[in-house]
Protein backbone atom coordinates (compact mmCIF):
# COMPACT_ATOMS: atom_id res chain seq x y z
CA UNK A 1 0.00 0.00 0.00
CA UNK A 2 1.31 3.47 -0.91
CA UNK A 3 0.36 5.19 2.54
CA UNK A 4 2.85 2.41 4.13
CA UNK A 5 5.76 3.05 2.17
CA UNK A 6 5.11 6.59 2.49
CA UNK A 7 5.46 6.04 6.83
CA UNK A 8 8.47 4.07 6.44
CA UNK A 9 10.29 6.59 4.14
CA UNK A 10 9.14 9.44 6.63
CA UNK A 11 10.19 7.42 9.82
CA UNK A 12 13.62 6.65 8.06
CA UNK A 13 14.22 10.04 6.93
CA UNK A 14 12.83 11.39 10.45
CA UNK A 15 16.15 8.26 11.81
CA UNK A 16 18.48 9.25 9.60
CA UNK A 17 17.94 13.43 9.66
CA UNK A 18 17.28 13.93 5.86
CA UNK A 19 16.01 16.79 5.82
CA UNK A 20 15.41 16.73 2.44
CA UNK A 21 13.24 13.98 2.23
CA UNK A 22 11.20 15.25 4.76
CA UNK A 23 10.89 18.78 3.14
CA UNK A 24 9.31 16.72 0.46
CA UNK A 25 7.22 14.61 1.85
CA UNK A 26 5.65 17.34 4.46
CA UNK A 27 2.82 19.09 2.73
CA UNK A 28 3.11 23.09 3.65
CA UNK A 29 0.14 23.14 5.89
CA UNK A 30 1.65 20.44 7.76
CA UNK A 31 0.29 21.00 11.98
CA UNK A 32 2.46 18.66 14.43
CA UNK A 33 0.95 18.24 17.74
CA UNK A 34 3.84 16.69 20.56
CA UNK A 35 2.74 14.71 22.96
CA UNK A 36 3.62 17.36 25.36
CA UNK A 37 0.95 19.48 23.52
CA UNK A 38 3.35 21.79 21.84
CA UNK A 39 1.81 22.83 18.47
CA UNK A 40 4.77 22.86 15.42
CA UNK A 41 3.99 24.26 11.79
CA UNK A 42 5.97 22.59 9.13
CA UNK A 43 8.40 25.69 8.65
CA UNK A 44 9.26 25.43 13.49
CA UNK A 45 9.52 21.58 12.88
CA UNK A 46 11.66 21.19 10.53
CA UNK A 47 13.55 23.98 12.31
CA UNK A 48 13.70 21.92 15.45
CA UNK A 49 15.18 18.97 13.44
CA UNK A 50 17.62 21.22 11.64
CA UNK A 51 19.06 22.90 15.05
CA UNK A 52 19.15 19.46 16.22
CA UNK A 53 16.99 20.51 19.15
CA UNK A 54 14.95 17.10 18.71
CA UNK A 55 16.64 14.12 17.14
CA UNK A 56 15.21 11.03 16.61
CA UNK A 57 16.80 6.99 17.22
CA UNK A 58 14.38 4.93 16.80
CA UNK A 59 10.60 3.84 16.11
CA UNK A 60 8.66 1.11 16.70
CA UNK A 61 5.18 1.21 15.52
CA UNK A 62 2.06 -1.12 16.85
CA UNK A 63 -1.80 -1.71 16.17
CA UNK A 64 -1.77 0.69 12.96
CA UNK A 65 -5.25 1.22 11.55
CA UNK A 66 -5.08 2.95 7.84
CA UNK A 67 -8.36 4.08 6.73
CA UNK A 68 -8.69 5.56 3.28
CA UNK A 69 -11.00 8.02 2.72
CA UNK A 70 -12.19 8.71 -1.44
CA UNK A 71 -9.27 9.27 -3.32
CA UNK A 72 -7.85 11.45 -1.64
CA UNK A 73 -7.43 10.93 2.48
CA UNK A 74 -5.76 8.46 4.67
CA UNK A 75 -5.84 8.52 8.40
CA UNK A 76 -3.57 6.01 10.42
CA UNK A 77 -3.71 5.75 14.58
CA UNK A 78 -1.93 3.07 16.21
CA UNK A 79 1.05 3.17 19.34
CA UNK A 80 4.51 4.09 19.30
CA UNK A 81 7.46 3.82 20.57
CA UNK A 82 9.81 6.50 20.50
CA UNK A 83 13.51 6.97 21.12
CA UNK A 84 14.95 10.35 20.90
CA UNK A 85 16.70 13.00 22.02
CA UNK A 86 15.64 16.69 23.06
CA UNK A 87 17.59 19.27 24.23
CA UNK A 88 20.14 17.19 24.98
CA UNK A 89 17.98 15.08 27.51
CA UNK A 90 17.39 11.29 26.25
CA UNK A 91 13.78 10.30 26.39
CA UNK A 92 11.58 7.34 25.71
CA UNK A 93 7.89 7.82 24.64
CA UNK A 94 5.16 5.53 24.93
CA UNK A 95 2.46 6.86 22.72
CA UNK A 96 -1.13 6.86 20.76
CA UNK A 97 -0.99 8.74 17.59
CA UNK A 98 -2.99 10.05 14.82
CA UNK A 99 -1.42 10.68 10.83
CA UNK A 100 -3.34 12.20 8.40
CA UNK A 101 -1.69 11.77 4.54
CA UNK A 102 -3.65 14.18 2.08
CA UNK A 103 -3.25 13.74 -1.72
CA UNK A 104 -2.79 17.02 -4.12
CA UNK A 105 -4.27 17.35 -7.24
CA UNK A 106 -1.10 16.59 -9.02
CA UNK A 107 -1.30 12.88 -7.49
CA UNK A 108 1.42 13.04 -4.58
CA UNK A 109 0.40 12.58 -1.32
CA UNK A 110 1.70 14.89 1.67
CA UNK A 111 1.72 14.39 5.39
CA UNK A 112 -0.30 17.06 6.87
CA UNK A 113 -1.02 16.31 10.29
CA UNK A 114 0.27 14.32 13.74
CA UNK A 115 -0.97 14.44 17.49
CA UNK A 116 0.52 12.26 19.95
CA UNK A 117 -0.73 11.47 23.24
CA UNK A 118 1.32 9.32 25.72
CA UNK A 119 0.14 6.19 27.56
CA UNK A 120 -0.30 6.58 31.23
CA UNK A 121 2.20 4.00 33.14
CA UNK A 122 0.48 1.27 35.14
Amino acid sequence: MEIDELEDRRYRAMETGDLGELDALFGPELVYIHSSAVLDSKEEYMTSLRSGEIRYERFERSNVRVEIFGESTAALSGQIKIWLDIHGIRKELNNLFTALWVRKANGVWHFVSWQSTPIPKA
